[in-house]
Parts: C-alpha cells; structure tokens; sequence
C-alpha cells in the first residue's frame, strides 16, 4: 500500500517547499484554489515527486474529513503537514482565526480518528 503524506498549503510557500522533499509515497497537497494546486503538482511532477492535490477548506470540519477520506482511499496515510495559513495582517480577524485555528484544530479531529484506536 503507498504511503500518502497530506500538505495543506501545499500549492506555494512553506507548503509546497516540504512537498519537494518527499521522494516516495505519494505526497497530496491542498488548498482552497484548483489553479494553483495544479501548477504546484506539475511542478513537483518535474521534480519527480509523485503528486496529486484535492481542493479543500481546512475551516471546515466536514472539508477535511473529506479530505483525510480521499487520502485513505488512495493508500496509507502517514504524514500530516499543516502549512495552511493566512496571515493576521489586514486580514479579517475571522477567517484568520477559522484558517490558522479552526483549522489546525479540524485537522487533529481527522487525523486522530485515523491514526488512534480508542476501544
């Protein structure tokens, strides 16, 4: 089964630095814009990383869930990056938080219903 490691954020900056570091498994980036998410996995692809990306919403709980699901039908999944962000800076407050906090805290809630076996 092929390992799948998850980097949200992954279609530019920190997000898609770590994704060119991955050199097996299949690493699934994801973001909110399709355009840059397909010019991200083209140029991994150049790189030679086997790339795939699912647009998606960290600050909504049942987006990642359908993310962490996509993953799990694609092989096993091993690694969660968040680089999902947005900066505070003239921001709105709001979305920033659902973004940056909100998000990280779905992502945790996905991950761990995977990856813990609570009996």
């Amino acid at each position: 089964m092929k390992n799948i490691h998850i980097i949200t954020g992954g279609s530019s900056g920190i997000g898609l630095e770590c994704a060119k570091r991955f050199k097996e498994g299949l690493v699934l980036v994801t973001g909110r814009t399709e355009s840059k998410l397909e010019k991200a996995v083209e140029e991994l692809k150049a790189l030679g990383v086997d790339a795939a990306y699912k647009t998606g919403d960290i600050s909504s709980q049942e987006s990642v869930d359908e993310l962490f699901e996509y993953a799990k039908s694609l092989g096993n999944v091993k690694t969660l990056i968040n680089s999902a962000g947005v900066s505070g800076v003239g921001a709105d407050a709001k979305f920033t938080l659902e973004i940056d906090l909100l998000g990280t805290l779905h992502l945790i809630e996905s991950a761990k219903n995977i990856w813990i076996k609570v009996e």
